[in-house]
């Protein structure tokens, strides 16, 4: 049953960035989901840390903050990290840089997966603030590294990247 409900705000997610990519920009649900996602793996560190997924009530907190975790990141990383490479490299080399960008990702959501077990094991409730951590990075990175591609010719991202 939560994996239906999980499925249906990954889907609810992606329609509405269907809907917001070209009204807000790239690096505004870049920003904002790193954001929300920090918020939502700082509420799941607090509760692990203060050892309150023990009580039941907690359980459903758990699923909302995933949930919403799911979300942000169904609007913004999910979707716009395939989207920005094909916006970014020149048509020359855009095929072979999509696949080294599409191997990175899936060799990131290979590490992750398989070792989340394994560092939640050795640090507990600390794999959140790692995440925490991640997502922090993630907004310095969209901040300083990540140009706004949305209404923009490629001459003008190029020269946004390399100013």
């Amino acid at each position: 049953q939560v994996v239906m409900i999980m499925g249906a705000v990954n889907l609810s997610g992606t329609c509405a960035y269907v809907w917001l990519v070209d009204r807000v920009g790239r690096r505004v649900l870049l920003l904002s989901g790193s954001g929300i996602m920090a918020i939502s793996m700082m509420i799941l560190a607090i509760l692990s840390g203060a050892d309150l997924v023990k009580y039941s009530a907690s359980g459903y907190i758990v699923i909302v903050v995933v949930c919403i975790f799911v979300a942000a990141f169904s609007v913004s990383w999910g979707p716009i990290a395939w989207l920005i490479t094909t916006e970014i490299y020149p048509v020359e080399l855009r095929a072979k840089m999509n696949a080294v960008s599409t191997m990175t990702h899936w060799l990131c959501n290979l590490v992750i997966s398989m070792g989340f077990l394994t560092v939640y094991t050795a640090v507990g409730w600390g794999v959140f603030i790692i995440f925490l951590g991640i997502c922090g990075i993630s907004v310095l990175f969209v901040f300083k590294l990540v140009p706004e591609t949305k209404n923009r010719s490629f001459e003008q991202i190029q020269q946004a990247l390399f100013q």
